[in-house]
Order: structure tokens, then sequence, then C-alpha cells
């Protein structure tokens, strides 16, 4: 860890905006400036990893969250001109973190790794570009792509399919399993400056099959089948426990910035960021009525509220109210949590809903397959563990007639409704309520904010604008491009 503290001191102030040559950017590079021919691949990796690592919170907190109802916003009233009410967002700060950060330096790395033959960095490389291009899609759907990262020689790329861009992410990911696979004998390998898996391969293959096993649940809509048995094919290669998740644990020097967000700014009073509702009810008892537990377990470690005898999150659109007192934990939200791309608990999820489909499944059926089951079981154990949940209270919740509904009875809403939870503050809740249409059959209780955004003619929203830098630099191809926020993605159609 200290090799990664000291590598993001010295390189990311300066480092990455002059890391590359100009047939990436065109920048004013200082005199004194490093250039990416002189930076070693191991003095890449670790700016690189923080860079996709944030991205997530980026997603998320840009917006995202407010749309699946993770977070609310203590700022309502009417014509507020903000996400948590449904107005437009742009997702500026991640398109930016995207293009000029984290999808270019993994090029970088891409390129630089191939030239020595160190396939095992190139490996690491092409899933974190692969995990860029997941975000820019399923954000803005098209998205320029085979034109982009060219610089000087093309400042206005065209954009690609969200479709072509898909298929391109999922080829880039088997090249990775090949090179992560494969014996590297180039003298140039990762180790403690991989800040996600300290250079082991195995894990590398298990996160770019589980990221693929992502991506496939996202085609439920072109096919509920292939989808499913997709995602099985690659769930089978991915994650086998916690220990696997893709993730990076901050530190006091490079803080989690959740925690330098909400918790810091909380305690000085800038925040606008709370717990919503729909969060709150899903684990409280009031959408999901418990049997002979008090609340999920999970809640009180999430939310902080003041030791009041209730849990009162945040109503969407409607702003801080009387009696709401769902604040962000700042003993769990701390400075070193772990920022996770993807989680074992969250395949497991998928595997669940995988299994519900291949047997005949569907939003609104009742009753599924043993493995199934087993793993909306396992999902929600690795959660709970992951978390910090005490062994009697996990005991407790799992034995709850209302969690341990028995194959027979086991429906969508309930997997839907467990990894909502786990998934909490990951922008794949977006894609989950998408892809469902956002029913209230498979998300109990979900609802439209209150002063919603009238432009919106009563649909929900599914996508980002493109930022006004985009429109500004690009503005031909953004225009074309450009799509109603209300309008599906390519996989959402």
């Amino acid at each position: 860890m200290k090799k990664y503290i000291k590598t993001i001191l010295i390189f990311t102030i300066a480092l990455f905006l002059t890391s590359c040559s100009d047939e990436y950017f065109d920048v004013n590079t200082p005199s004194d400036a490093t250039r990416g021919e002189d930076v070693s691949l191991a003095e890449l990796m670790p700016t690189t990893a923080l860079y996709v690592a944030k991205l997530p919170y980026l997603v998320e907190a840009g917006g995202v969250g407010y749309y699946s109802q993770h977070i609310a916003s203590k700022n309502g009233g009417t014509g507020v001109d903000n996400a948590d009410q449904h107005y437009v967002i742009t997702e500026g700060n991640a398109w930016e973190n995207i293009y000029l950060h984290a999808m270019i330096q993994s090029q970088v790395m891409i390129d630089k790794a191939s030239e020595a033959n160190a396939i095992h960095y190139a490996g690491i490389a092409k899933v974190m570009k692969a995990v860029s291009m997941g975000y820019l899609i399923d954000t803005w759907g098209d998205v320029p792509y085979s034109e982009a990262l060219l610089g000087t020689s093309n400042p206005t790329p065209a954009f690609d399919s969200q479709e072509d861009v898909y298929n391109a992410m999922m080829v880039l990911l088997n090249d990775a399993v090949a090179d992560m696979a494969a014996s590297d004998a180039s003298g140039e390998v990762p180790g403690g400056d991989d800040i996600f898996y300290n250079g082991d391969m195995s894990k590398w293959i298990k996160a770019a099959h589980t990221l693929m096993a992502r991506n496939a649940i996202h085609l439920t809509k072109a096919g509920a089948s292939t989808a499913a048995t997709n995602a099985l094919t690659h769930l089978n290669m991915g994650f086998a426990s916690n220990a696997d998740n893709l993730q990076v644990v901050y530190t006091s020097r490079v803080k989690n910035p959740w925690h330098t967000s909400v918790v810091l700014s909380e305690n000085t009073s800038n925040n606008s960021i709370m717990v919503s509702d729909q969060l709150v009810d899903t684990m409280d008892g009031t959408s999901f009525p418990f049997n002979t537990v008090a609340l999920d377990p999970r809640l009180p470690i999430y939310v902080d509220n003041g030791g009041a005898a209730i849990y009162k999150g945040v109503d969407n659109g409607d702003g801080l109210e009387t009696g709401d007192n769902a604040y962000f934990n700042e003993n769990y939200v701390t400075f070193d949590m772990p920022l996770a791309i993807i989680t074992y608990a969250e395949a497991q999820f998928i595997r669940a809903e995988a299994e519900f489909l291949a047997n005949g499944g569907n939003a609104t059926s009742v009753g599924t397959n043993a493995a199934a089951y087993q793993a909306y079981q396992d999902g929600i154990v690795a959660n709970m563990d992951a978390v910090g949940v005490p062994a009697a209270a996990k005991m407790a919740y799992m034995a709850d007639t209302s969690i341990d509904v028995g194959m027979a009875s086991l429906a969508m809403k309930h997997i839907m409704r467990e990894k909502f939870v786990a998934n909490w503050l990951n922008p794949e809740s977006f894609n989950d309520e998408r892809r469902y249409d956002f029913s209230p059959n498979v998300f109990v209780d979900l609802a439209q904010p209150t002063f919603v955004n009238p432009a919106n003619g009563g649909n929900w929203v599914r996508r980002a604008s493109y930022p006004s830098t985009e429109s500004e630099r690009n503005p031909v191809n953004t225009a074309a491009a450009a799509q109603p926020i209300t309008t599906p993605v390519w996989w959402d159609m």
C-alpha cells in the first residue's frame, strides 16, 4: 500500500494530462512533465486503477443514485432543477473521468504492455478499459468509441451505437482473459502496484467473467433465456467468495469519495445527500413486512438516524421534511470503506435471476428451482458478511419467513429487493430498474418522485444527456446522437 500512496502523490496531479503522446491528447505539456514513454507500467497501474475505481461513485452521485432512489436530496420543492425530481442530468464528471482519465490511461497501458509483451498488464488494462466502456454505454447509450482517444487527429469523433460498443467490450474482456491466463515471460508483471488484486491473475480472470455475466444479464429484454444462459456460463468461471470482489480499499491519505463528499460535508453542514425513503422502506419492514425480526440488520449499519425510534428516509423530490433522519452512517461510510465495481454478492443475485429466468420465471411468476433459491440466499449472506452484520442478527434475518420464503414462493421481487439493498451506492440498481421497466411488481413501492419533472410526460428517466462540453466541442455528432432522457438505451428497448 505504501507503493500505492507514493504513486498517487507523485502522479495524480500531473501524470495523466502529460503521460499520453500527442496521438491521444492535445495538451500544453509543461516543460518538466513526465511523458508516457518515460513512465513504467508499474507507475501507470495505480493511477489508472484509481480512476476506474471511482467510476461507480461518479455515476451514482452524479444523478443515477437519485433516479434509482438509493439516495435523495435535502433540497426539494416544486421546480427545482435536479436529478431528484427527474430533471436532466449530464453526468459530466463521469464522462470527463472516463474519456480524459480512466479509458485513455487504460489504453496507454494496453499499448505500452503490448510493446513490451507484458500480457498480464495488458489483460488488466483491458478489463479496466471494459469497465469504463460499460459505464459509458449504460449511462448515455451511443458514445464515441472507434474514433475516440485520437486527440488532434480527430477532435470530433463519431458516435458508435451502444450495441457496437457492447460487442467490442465483450471482445475486450475475452481477450483480457486470454492474456491473463497465458504465461508472461516479459519480466514486467503486476504486484503491489495493482491496488485491486495485488497482481493475482486468477482473481482478475474471475472479475472479467463476472463482468461479462453482468453484461449478459443486461440483455434480458432481447431474450431472457439466452441472457440467462450466457450469464450462467460466465458466473461458473467468476467470483467464488467476497475475497474476489473487484474493489479498492481506500486509505487515510486517499479517502473514499462517499466519505469526503457526504460524511465530511455533513459534519460541516454542506451536504445535500441523504438516504432515500425507498431504500429505508425496503429495509425497515414497510414494503416487505417482517414476521420475527424488527428490521434488516444492515439498516443501522448503512444509516444513522440519531437514535430515533424509527428510520425515516427522504422522499425523492420532496426534500428534507420534519422527521426525516436517514443520514449516512459515518461508522460505515468511513474514509477506508471499500468502493466496489462488482461483488460476489451481486454475482449471486445475477445467478439467482438467471436461474429463475432459465426455469421459466418472469417479473410476476412465483416459484423456481433449487439453484435460484440457493443463489438468492447466498447473495444475502455474502453481502451481510461484507458489511459486518453480526452472526446472530444474520441468522435471525435469514430465518424470517419474509426472507426464507421457500423455493416454491420465490419471486423476482425477492431477488431484486436483496440486490437493491446489497448494491446500495452502486449504479447497477438503475440498470435493473430499467430492465424491468420500474415495475412495482419487481421493485415494491417504487414510484416517481414528488414534483416530478412534467416535461417527462409521466415517463421514467432512462438515460443521461450528453455533457455540454461534448456538445460544444463535437456539436454535429452530439446533436445527431442526442435523445430525450426518457428514451431507453439499446438493451432497455
